[in-house]
């Protein structure tokens, strides 16, 4: 797939994500999900991105990735309430740390 985000356990992340196939993203919201399985109801961890034009920067803070070390699966969507799209889709990986 090649999108994967690696974090390291305990630490914050910033991520970016740019668009293709529209001419803006005014009206839309972003958001970030990231599940243990795909099939799982509850996220575990879930933010909104601030929207630049077609670039969406989401931050994942230290205390959301105090999840175990592991392997996850996030995505990436866009809603304008009408439409949904998913931008992307890969791995979310947790990795062990030292001091954390």
């Amino acid at each position: 797939m090649g999108n994967e985000i690696q974090v390291y356990q305990g630490n914050t992340n910033t991520i970016t994500c740019t668009v293709t196939g529209l001419d803006d993203l005014i009206e839309y919201t972003a958001t970030l999900t990231v599940k243990k399985d795909i099939r799982d109801l509850t996220p575990l961890i879930e933010v909104d991105g601030d929207i630049a034009g077609l670039i969406i920067v989401f931050e994942t803070t230290a205390v959301q990735n105090t999840l175990p070390t592991g392997r996850y699966v996030y995505d990436v969507t866009i809603t304008d309430d009408t439409k949904v799209f998913t931008v992307v889709k890969d791995e979310y990986i947790i990795n062990d740390s030292v001091k954390y």
